[in-house]
């Protein structure tokens, strides 16, 4: 894998993870597309993007969340 694959598959995960797609579903595809494998390396590259983004959910919304507990009840139920 190279580093534009890599950049091409964190931009695909940025994008897809806001909108009502999957976006796990989307950097199998793509990886797919770019046929690299399924090697430790990606699957690994894979989870942390993945976290990256949650994380970056939680840090857009952790004002709101700890203003309005109503929301946070409705995410957990949710969960």
């Amino acid at each position: 894998m190279d580093i534009i694959q890599l950049f091409i598959l964190s931009i695909l995960e940025g994008f897809t993870e806001f909108l009502p797609i999957s976006s796990t579903a989307h950097l199998i595809l793509a990886s797919r597309l770019f046929q690299l494998g399924e090697s430790e390396f990606l699957k690994s590259f894979m989870i942390a993007i993945q976290f990256g983004a949650i994380l970056a959910v939680i840090f857009l919304y952790a004002r709101r969340l700890a203003k309005d507990w109503e929301i946070g009840k409705k995410i957990l139920v949710a969960f």
